[in-house]
Protein backbone atom coordinates (compact mmCIF):
# COMPACT_ATOMS: atom_id res chain seq x y z
CA UNK A 1 0.00 0.00 0.00
CA UNK A 2 2.96 2.24 0.86
CA UNK A 3 4.41 1.70 -2.91
CA UNK A 4 1.15 2.52 -4.49
CA UNK A 5 0.46 5.96 -2.82
CA UNK A 6 3.75 6.94 -3.13
CA UNK A 7 3.59 6.12 -7.11
CA UNK A 8 -0.13 8.30 -6.91
CA UNK A 9 1.82 11.27 -5.35
CA UNK A 10 4.83 10.80 -7.96
CA UNK A 11 1.87 11.37 -10.70
CA UNK A 12 0.44 13.75 -8.95
CA UNK A 13 3.12 16.10 -8.83
CA UNK A 14 4.43 15.54 -12.25
CA UNK A 15 0.81 16.87 -13.59
CA UNK A 16 0.65 19.97 -11.42
CA UNK A 17 4.17 21.27 -11.87
CA UNK A 18 4.08 22.58 -15.54
CA UNK A 19 0.51 24.04 -14.67
CA UNK A 20 2.48 25.96 -11.71
CA UNK A 21 5.55 26.66 -14.09
CA UNK A 22 3.75 27.81 -17.09
CA UNK A 23 1.67 30.25 -14.90
CA UNK A 24 4.76 32.07 -13.21
CA UNK A 25 6.82 32.12 -16.95
CA UNK A 26 3.27 34.52 -17.78
CA UNK A 27 3.91 37.29 -15.00
CA UNK A 28 7.35 37.55 -15.23
CA UNK A 29 8.43 40.91 -16.96
CA UNK A 30 11.77 41.55 -19.27
CA UNK A 31 13.79 44.52 -18.91
CA UNK A 32 13.55 46.98 -21.78
CA UNK A 33 16.35 46.57 -24.41
CA UNK A 34 17.46 50.09 -26.23
CA UNK A 35 18.40 49.89 -29.36
CA UNK A 36 20.66 53.07 -31.25
CA UNK A 37 21.29 53.29 -34.88
CA UNK A 38 24.71 55.00 -35.14
CA UNK A 39 22.80 56.63 -38.24
CA UNK A 40 20.84 58.70 -35.95
CA UNK A 41 24.06 59.84 -33.99
CA UNK A 42 25.51 61.84 -37.79
CA UNK A 43 23.22 64.46 -37.34
CA UNK A 44 22.69 66.89 -34.24
CA UNK A 45 25.09 70.09 -33.82
CA UNK A 46 27.80 67.76 -33.18
CA UNK A 47 27.53 64.71 -34.55
CA UNK A 48 29.31 61.74 -32.99
CA UNK A 49 29.60 59.08 -35.54
CA UNK A 50 31.29 59.96 -39.11
CA UNK A 51 32.83 58.67 -41.96
CA UNK A 52 35.43 61.45 -42.84
CA UNK A 53 38.24 59.78 -41.11
CA UNK A 54 38.21 56.13 -41.87
CA UNK A 55 35.36 55.97 -44.96
CA UNK A 56 33.71 54.10 -42.80
CA UNK A 57 30.98 55.24 -40.19
CA UNK A 58 33.54 55.72 -37.08
CA UNK A 59 33.30 57.06 -33.47
CA UNK A 60 34.93 60.89 -33.74
CA UNK A 61 35.99 59.93 -30.07
CA UNK A 62 37.72 56.90 -31.68
CA UNK A 63 39.60 58.79 -34.87
CA UNK A 64 43.09 59.70 -34.27
CA UNK A 65 43.14 62.59 -36.51
CA UNK A 66 41.48 66.10 -36.95
CA UNK A 67 38.56 65.95 -38.00
CA UNK A 68 35.56 68.99 -38.14
CA UNK A 69 32.10 68.11 -38.81
CA UNK A 70 29.81 71.54 -39.60
CA UNK A 71 25.78 70.03 -39.44
CA UNK A 72 23.00 71.20 -40.99
CA UNK A 73 21.50 72.00 -37.99
CA UNK A 74 24.25 74.34 -37.27
CA UNK A 75 24.50 75.89 -40.59
CA UNK A 76 20.72 76.72 -40.28
CA UNK A 77 20.49 78.47 -37.00
CA UNK A 78 23.69 80.60 -38.04
CA UNK A 79 21.31 81.31 -41.57
CA UNK A 80 24.67 81.10 -43.86
CA UNK A 81 24.86 81.56 -47.41
CA UNK A 82 27.60 79.86 -48.85
CA UNK A 83 29.87 77.25 -47.95
CA UNK A 84 33.14 79.90 -46.92
CA UNK A 85 30.20 81.20 -44.71
CA UNK A 86 29.43 77.55 -43.12
CA UNK A 87 33.33 77.21 -42.17
CA UNK A 88 33.78 80.96 -40.92
CA UNK A 89 33.90 79.40 -37.15
CA UNK A 90 35.89 76.23 -37.45
CA UNK A 91 39.29 76.18 -36.64
CA UNK A 92 42.31 76.69 -38.72
CA UNK A 93 40.30 77.18 -41.67
CA UNK A 94 40.12 81.09 -43.46
CA UNK A 95 37.66 82.26 -46.79
CA UNK A 96 36.38 84.71 -48.16
CA UNK A 97 38.93 87.32 -48.19
CA UNK A 98 37.51 88.63 -51.87
CA UNK A 99 33.96 89.05 -50.56
CA UNK A 100 30.98 87.83 -52.07
CA UNK A 101 31.64 85.79 -54.87
CA UNK A 102 30.33 82.11 -56.69
CA UNK A 103 33.87 80.25 -55.92
CA UNK A 104 34.42 78.58 -53.12
CA UNK A 105 38.03 80.11 -51.76
CA UNK A 106 39.05 78.61 -48.56
CA UNK A 107 42.44 77.71 -46.82
CA UNK A 108 43.26 75.42 -43.76
CA UNK A 109 46.22 75.63 -41.63
CA UNK A 110 47.34 78.68 -44.19
CA UNK A 111 47.22 76.21 -46.79
CA UNK A 112 45.41 76.17 -49.96
CA UNK A 113 45.70 74.05 -53.64
CA UNK A 114 47.03 76.98 -55.64
CA UNK A 115 50.10 78.82 -55.13
CA UNK A 116 48.26 82.08 -53.33
CA UNK A 117 46.55 79.57 -50.73
CA UNK A 118 43.24 80.52 -51.54
CA UNK A 119 41.56 77.45 -51.52
CA UNK A 120 42.15 73.56 -50.17
CA UNK A 121 41.28 70.10 -51.97
CA UNK A 122 37.55 70.00 -51.95
CA UNK A 123 35.20 66.78 -52.29
CA UNK A 124 31.76 65.97 -53.22
CA UNK A 125 30.24 63.03 -51.68
CA UNK A 126 33.71 61.68 -52.16
CA UNK A 127 34.14 62.62 -55.39
CA UNK A 128 36.48 65.52 -56.24
CA UNK A 129 34.64 68.56 -56.95
CA UNK A 130 35.68 71.89 -59.00
CA UNK A 131 35.14 74.96 -56.11
CA UNK A 132 34.49 77.03 -59.22
CA UNK A 133 31.08 76.23 -58.66
CA UNK A 134 29.09 76.80 -55.27
CA UNK A 135 26.45 74.93 -53.82
CA UNK A 136 23.90 76.83 -51.46
CA UNK A 137 24.27 75.51 -47.91
CA UNK A 138 20.64 74.67 -48.23
CA UNK A 139 21.27 71.62 -50.50
CA UNK A 140 23.42 70.24 -47.67
CA UNK A 141 23.37 67.60 -44.89
CA UNK A 142 27.07 68.57 -43.59
CA UNK A 143 30.56 69.86 -44.33
CA UNK A 144 33.28 67.40 -42.99
CA UNK A 145 36.76 68.42 -42.71
CA UNK A 146 40.28 66.78 -41.77
CA UNK A 147 43.27 68.51 -41.02
CA UNK A 148 46.73 67.69 -41.81
CA UNK A 149 48.56 65.43 -43.79
CA UNK A 150 46.11 62.46 -42.76
CA UNK A 151 44.03 64.04 -45.88
CA UNK A 152 46.44 61.81 -47.66
CA UNK A 153 43.43 59.64 -47.38
CA UNK A 154 41.59 60.67 -50.30
CA UNK A 155 44.70 60.75 -52.78
CA UNK A 156 46.49 63.45 -53.99
CA UNK A 157 46.27 66.47 -51.49
CA UNK A 158 48.67 68.89 -49.36
CA UNK A 159 49.55 68.97 -45.63
CA UNK A 160 46.86 71.73 -44.75
CA UNK A 161 43.86 69.30 -45.20
CA UNK A 162 40.80 68.44 -47.23
CA UNK A 163 37.24 69.28 -47.15
CA UNK A 164 34.39 66.93 -48.52
CA UNK A 165 30.99 68.40 -49.06
CA UNK A 166 28.20 66.14 -47.88
CA UNK A 167 24.76 66.67 -49.95
CA UNK A 168 21.13 65.86 -48.91
CA UNK A 169 19.68 62.72 -50.16
CA UNK A 170 16.79 60.66 -49.91
CA UNK A 171 17.10 58.59 -46.19
CA UNK A 172 13.75 56.89 -45.38
CA UNK A 173 12.61 60.09 -43.59
CA UNK A 174 9.37 61.51 -44.69
CA UNK A 175 9.58 65.32 -44.38
CA UNK A 176 8.36 68.58 -45.54
CA UNK A 177 10.37 71.86 -45.07
CA UNK A 178 9.70 75.29 -46.91
CA UNK A 179 12.13 78.09 -46.56
CA UNK A 180 11.14 82.10 -47.35
CA UNK A 181 14.21 84.19 -46.79
CA UNK A 182 14.00 88.28 -47.29
CA UNK A 183 17.16 90.02 -46.39
CA UNK A 184 18.88 93.35 -47.53
CA UNK A 185 20.06 94.22 -50.98
CA UNK A 186 16.37 93.44 -52.01
CA UNK A 187 17.50 89.61 -51.64
CA UNK A 188 14.24 87.07 -51.95
CA UNK A 189 14.62 83.09 -51.52
CA UNK A 190 12.33 80.44 -51.33
CA UNK A 191 12.98 76.71 -50.92
CA UNK A 192 11.47 73.21 -50.92
CA UNK A 193 12.49 70.06 -49.49
CA UNK A 194 10.25 67.45 -49.31
CA UNK A 195 10.86 63.32 -48.94
CA UNK A 196 8.30 60.68 -49.12
CA UNK A 197 8.27 56.53 -49.17
CA UNK A 198 6.83 55.48 -52.46
CA UNK A 199 6.81 52.12 -50.71
CA UNK A 200 8.48 49.82 -48.01
CA UNK A 201 11.82 49.24 -49.98
CA UNK A 202 11.48 53.22 -52.26
CA UNK A 203 11.89 56.84 -50.84
CA UNK A 204 12.25 59.83 -52.77
CA UNK A 205 13.63 63.28 -52.36
CA UNK A 206 13.31 66.88 -53.61
CA UNK A 207 15.18 69.68 -53.27
CA UNK A 208 14.84 73.16 -54.86
CA UNK A 209 15.26 76.74 -54.83
CA UNK A 210 15.10 80.21 -56.22
CA UNK A 211 16.57 83.15 -55.09
CA UNK A 212 17.14 86.65 -56.09
CA UNK A 213 19.37 89.22 -54.98
CA UNK A 214 20.90 92.46 -55.59
CA UNK A 215 24.78 93.05 -55.36
CA UNK A 216 26.89 96.00 -53.60
CA UNK A 217 28.38 96.70 -57.24
CA UNK A 218 25.91 98.35 -59.30
CA UNK A 219 23.63 97.07 -62.06
CA UNK A 220 25.12 93.45 -60.59
CA UNK A 221 22.46 91.25 -59.82
CA UNK A 222 22.33 87.69 -58.79
CA UNK A 223 19.57 85.47 -59.66
CA UNK A 224 18.72 81.57 -60.52
CA UNK A 225 17.88 78.61 -59.06
CA UNK A 226 18.56 74.47 -58.32
CA UNK A 227 17.06 71.77 -57.42
CA UNK A 228 18.25 68.16 -56.04
CA UNK A 229 16.24 64.71 -56.69
CA UNK A 230 17.13 61.51 -55.69
CA UNK A 231 15.74 58.35 -55.37
CA UNK A 232 16.38 55.27 -52.41
CA UNK A 233 16.28 51.91 -52.75
CA UNK A 234 16.30 49.73 -49.90
CA UNK A 235 15.70 45.84 -50.82
CA UNK A 236 16.87 44.70 -47.40
CA UNK A 237 18.55 46.07 -44.22
CA UNK A 238 21.77 45.57 -45.57
CA UNK A 239 21.27 46.64 -49.77
CA UNK A 240 21.07 50.14 -50.57
CA UNK A 241 21.31 52.04 -53.57
CA UNK A 242 20.73 55.72 -54.09
CA UNK A 243 20.53 57.91 -57.22
CA UNK A 244 20.91 61.07 -56.91
CA UNK A 245 21.33 64.68 -58.98
CA UNK A 246 22.06 68.50 -58.66
CA UNK A 247 21.25 70.93 -61.56
CA UNK A 248 22.02 74.69 -60.66
CA UNK A 249 21.29 77.72 -63.19
CA UNK A 250 22.66 80.83 -60.85
CA UNK A 251 23.82 83.74 -63.00
CA UNK A 252 26.40 85.16 -59.95
CA UNK A 253 28.86 87.81 -61.11
CA UNK A 254 32.67 86.36 -60.26
CA UNK A 255 35.06 88.55 -58.00
CA UNK A 256 38.64 88.09 -58.05
CA UNK A 257 39.93 91.10 -57.76
CA UNK A 258 39.19 93.49 -54.29
CA UNK A 259 37.27 96.52 -53.73
CA UNK A 260 38.61 100.03 -53.78
CA UNK A 261 38.43 102.35 -51.32
CA UNK A 262 37.10 105.79 -52.58
CA UNK A 263 37.87 107.87 -49.38
CA UNK A 264 41.43 108.32 -48.28
CA UNK A 265 43.01 107.01 -45.18
CA UNK A 266 44.03 109.39 -42.67
CA UNK A 267 46.83 108.23 -40.20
Amino acid sequence: MKIKKYSLSLITLAIVAPQVLAETTSQAELNAIEVKEKLAATTGYIPVYTTVGTKTLTSLARTPFSINVVSDDLMHDQAVRSVTDSVAYTSGMMGGYRGNNSLIEISIRGIGNKSDGSTIPTYLNGSRYQTAFEIDPFFLESINVIKGPNSILYGQANPGGVMDIITKKAGSNPHRHLQFVVGNHQRYQIGLDIEENLSNTLSARLIGQLERTNWNTQFVKEKGGAFAPSILWKPTTNTELNVYAYYAKNRKPVIVTFYRKKERLIA
